[in-house]
């Protein structure tokens, strides 16, 4: 369960795509190792040990400032945020789960697993395709900038713990929903 949000030492999340969030357990860690000021902790969260009690942080910001990259990991999630969700070859939109990854040159033919050479396809067009290379997505893959991803991960839900990530993550308030766990 990631409860704390990681944020960079300007108080920007370090990813937003995914969201930049550490367990309690790693954001403690990190406080020890003194890599991390502890902004905000949990409401009525306490973690205890035979010989110390700690309030679990809800936020927590790096001591020195980490270079944010300027291209966007190449991930599952990223890929069909730049896809929209939608298969390549078909056009539909489809549900995460729904949906795979294709190499537009196969692997087979010497394809690499680089942005520039996959797509999100349906289980369907990905089965059809195959290892054919005659077969082109809808639109030719690009390397997307980080700015670019997360101004599309905009267009999507996200549920967060605590309320006061809101003020951090300027996300749209129709597509934020703040579900609080049960300690």
């Amino acid at each position: 369960m990631a409860s704390t949000l990681l944020l960079n030492a300007d108080f920007q999340p370090m990813e937003l795509s995914p969201l930049s969030t550490l367990s309690w357990k790693e954001s403690i860690s990190a406080y020890y190792k003194d890599s991390i000021y502890i902004f905000k902790t949990h409401d009525n969260w306490k973690v205890r040990s035979p010989s110390i009690e700690f309030d679990v942080p809800s936020i927590i910001v790096a001591k020195h400032y980490h270079k944010r990259k300027s291209h966007a990991s190449l991930s599952r999630r990223n890929l069909f945020i730049r896809d929209d969700y939608r298969c390549q070859y078909c056009g539909v939109k489809f549900y995460h789960h729904e949906l795979t990854f294709d190499h537009v040159i196969p692997r087979l033919h010497g394809g690499k697993s680089t942005w520039q050479n996959m797509v999100a396809a349906c289980k369907h067009c990905n089965g059809k395709k195959g290892s054919r290379r005659d077969i082109t997505p809808m639109r030719p893959p690009i390397r997307p900038t980080w700015y670019q991803i997360y101004q599309q991960s905009k267009c999507y839900k996200l549920t967060i713990p605590d309320p006061a990530w809101q003020e951090f993550l300027n996300w749209p308030d129709d597509l934020l929903t703040i579900k609080t766990p049960v300690y």
